[in-house]
């Protein structure tokens, strides 16, 4: 279980090997390694027939590529701080997922600060924090996750 280290931006720190409670403003934030990406095919056909005996068919085909985009300002920004010193190990950039919010966020709501693998496949690592700005997550992913 990782532990926000005592002095860091003054926030409170869990010293007990015991589940604590955490406030309700808490945040469990749970992060895939897998990418993901949703692509979007749109196709368009249009024919145009002249007064004449002859016919004139255009087509267009157009695909575009989408990343779906569901994070706040606070959420982009841990990414980022994980992603910086990921990319000092040459490990992929992470990928926001729904699904594992969904599962962050009914882990969140039980008000336990461990860290819970059995919820949902369990097939997903784990940082815990709370009560944390945003302009201090760059300070606690680097010195608590990244430099414990």
């Amino acid at each position: 279980m990782a532990h926000v280290p005592p002095g860091i931006g003054g926030f409170p720190t869990s010293t007990s090997a015991s589940p604590s409670t955490l406030p309700p403003s808490s945040v469990t934030v749970i992060v895939s390694v897998t990418s993901v990406t949703t692509s979007t095919a749109l196709t368009t056909s249009t024919t145009i027939t002249a007064t004449t005996s002859s016919t004139i068919t255009t087509s267009t085909s157009t695909t575009t590529n989408t990343m779906v985009e569901t994070q706040t300002p606070y959420v982009r920004t841990i990414i980022r701080h994980h992603d910086a010193h990921r990319a000092n190990h040459s490990a992929p950039a992470l990928a926001w997922s729904d699904s594992l919010a969904g599962t962050a966020q009914s882990i969140a709501e039980t008000c336990i600060f461990q860290h819970n693998t059995t919820a949902d496949s369990g097939d997903y690592g784990q940082n815990i924090v709370a009560g944390v700005p945003e302009n201090q997550m760059g300070i606690v992913v680097t010195d608590t996750f990244y430099n414990p």
